[in-house]
């Protein structure tokens, strides 16, 4: 079956095209720091190698030689990685189109024992978060999980709110974090990014984990079992966010509820970083309690539109 489209494009991408990674800050050591430091570069620059050689693209060398009369042929090197290109040699892209793309995400991440495939795999995930608030009132989020080549496997939107309840961007944010974790342990998915655009609930998180062991109401530091529901949470949100303390500490606690029961699973870790799907956002503007896996993904056309666009837009 050919699974690859008639469209053939030069490629000349950007490595960091449509992926935006900050890595995540720590209390540490310099020691720790420096190991630290390594590991993430190394594991970023794996990421990266994806945009520059994605699998399901097929790559052609025409290169230029002569037969043994001295007349010019050409010769197809089929599935290069480009590294032996020489000077005159024309690269071909062949892109998959739409149909066959899907076609080859449902052979890979559809079945019953998907579990099974998600834990067979070999390299992190990807789960990008996102929330909604509609002009109709419902506040909802979504997310949805990837794998290290950006193919859709499960995606997942939730109501937070449909009473017209007022809701701040940073909790609806915060709320499709904890949906991130969620889904993550519902499929044991491990090690994985949670990917979130909003800053704001990117840095509330990581400085929560970093003091959620720290209390300073007796006027200095002092290590507790739980996090302090007097001192800390305040000192971390955001100052336009105040009025969302409660609410913000109940969803962080579950987010540790969540690590914790990860962790305990096998999880070797994981990072809330910076990262804008609008995939995501389509998920999350499905305003219903939903789980869709490839087959239903691949159903929403605009979803599916979405999420091709961003993996093979900079290609065509």
């Amino acid at each position: 079956m050919d699974l690859l489209g008639n469209r053939i494009e030069e490629a000349n991408m950007d490595p960091k095209a449509k992926l935006s990674i900050q890595p995540q800050q720590q209390k540490q050591d310099d020691d720790d720091d420096d190991d630290g430091l390594a590991r993430k570069a190394h594991k970023l620059s794996m990421r990266y190698s994806i945009f520059k050689c994605h699998p399901d693209i097929m790559r052609v060398i025409k290169k230029k030689q002569l037969d043994s009369d001295g007349n010019l042929q050409y010769l197809m090197d089929y599935g290069s990685d480009g590294s032996d290109i020489d000077s005159g040699d024309e690269e071909l892209t062949y892109v998959p189109t739409e149909e066959n793309w899907l076609k080859m995400c449902v052979e890979k991440w559809h079945g019953d024992d998907l579990v099974s495939k998600v834990r067979a795999e070999e390299r992190e995930f990807e789960i990008y978060t996102a929330g909604f608030h509609s002009q109709n009132g419902v506040a909802s989020c979504g997310a949805i999980l990837r794998d290290s080549c950006h193919r859709p496997i499960i995606a997942i939107s939730k109501i937070i709110y449909d009473d017209k309840k007022i809701v701040s961007q940073f909790l609806l944010e915060l709320e499709g974090v904890k949906l991130g974790f969620e889904l993550a342990k519902k499929y044991n998915v491990f090690p994985f990014y949670i990917l979130c655009s909003s800053e704001e609930v990117i840095r509330f998180v990581h400085e929560s984990e970093a003091t959620k062991s720290d209390c300073y109401c007796s006027g200095r530091r002092e290590l507790v079992d739980t996090p302090c529901t007097t001192c800390s949470t305040l000192l971390m949100l955001p100052k336009d966010y105040e009025e969302d303390r409660d609410e913000a500490l109940k969803i962080i606690d579950k987010i540790f509820s969540e690590i914790s029961d990860l962790e305990s699973m096998g999880l070797p870790w994981y990072e809330v970083t910076s990262g804008t799907s609008e995939s995501a956002c389509c998920v999350a503007k499905l305003e219903k309690d939903q789980e869709l896996g490839i087959m239903e993904i691949g159903d929403l056309k605009d979803l599916w539109a979405t999420i091709y666009e961003e993996v093979f837009g900079q290609y065509i």
